[in-house]
């Protein structure tokens, strides 16, 4: 079933999947969103730009873009994908912001009718607001499957830093380990499962070596001691009492405990109620 499950994912992984929806932007999911509709219409797009223009580091050692909002509102909204309704929308993003107009709003739309599921606003005028990296989570309202989809509205002025590293859609039903945010994450995954047909392979190495090196040496050390130190005492001390006391304990104590110690766009299954 693990095994199932892992597959599913790097079908689904920015693609359309009701379970897990992933957009990190680094496989061209940047194409996935647009600005000609929605409350989109007549804005600027929003900036596609690399860690290695930034004096910061990634989040992630696969990350390596992210998207910036202009100096004036701009905005973008993603791809439609079905949303399951008490899902988790999981965004990204770092905001350190020089004006007090800077700002970011993530809006998690129904697409037919038309309305709002979820949305966030972070901006310096917050009371509670901190600078530097940010991850916020939205529970998207509903209580059944419907297409969705979701827009990044913001801006940023000359001197700030704001942008998304990546946001993902996780199906109430799937746990947040099943949906990885980049390819490398799913390929550890499934190296996990085949950790169980590789521990054979180490077992059998470990058992052969046990036994080749210990079970010559018992014999070997011991069977030789008892001749070569007690026969010649036998015949200038006692030589009545050795044959009948000592060498039946030598072989009946002995060799016992030798051997007893080492013994998508929108699935076809997926439609809006």
């Amino acid at each position: 079933m693990y095994r199932l499950c892992v597959l599913l994912l790097l079908v689904c992984c920015n693609v359309l999947c009701d379970d897990c929806v992933v957009f990190n932007f680094e496989d061209g999911s940047f194409d996935d969103f647009k600005n000609d509709f929605g409350v989109c219409i007549g804005r600027s797009m929003w900036d596609l730009r690399r860690y290695d223009d930034l004096q910061l580091e990634a989040p992630h050692e696969n990350s390596t873009l992210n998207v910036s909002p202009t100096s004036e509102l701009s905005c973008m909204s993603s791809s439609v994908f079905p949303i399951t309704g008490g899902g988790t929308l999981d965004i990204k993003l770092y905001m350190e912001p020089a004006a007090e107009t800077d700002q970011i709003a993530v809006i998690a739309f129904q697409h037919e009718p038309i309305g709002v599921v979820g949305s966030i606003i972070l901006s310096p005028l917050d009371p509670n607001f901190t600078s530097g990296w940010q991850q916020l989570k939205i529970t998207l309202i509903g209580s059944h499957v419907y297409n969705g989809f979701v827009t990044f509205m913001g801006i940023a002025s000359e001197s700030s830093v704001i942008f998304i590293d990546s946001v993902r859609f996780i199906a109430p039903s799937l746990s947040e380990e099943l949906c990885p945010m980049y390819k490398q994450d799913e390929e550890d995954d499934t190296n996990e499962t085949t950790i169980p047909t590789t521990m054979p392979e180490t077992t059998s190495p470990v058992e052969s070596e046990t036994f080749s090196t210990v079970v010559p040496e018992t014999p070997s050390t011991i069977a030789p001691e008892t001749p070569s130190t007690i026969a010649p005492e036998t015949p200038s001390t006692i030589a009545p009492e050795t044959p009948s006391t000592i060498a039946p304990e030598t072989s009946s104590t002995i060799e016992p405990e030798s051997t007893s110690t080492i013994v998508p766009e929108e699935p076809s299954t997926l439609t809006p109620e």
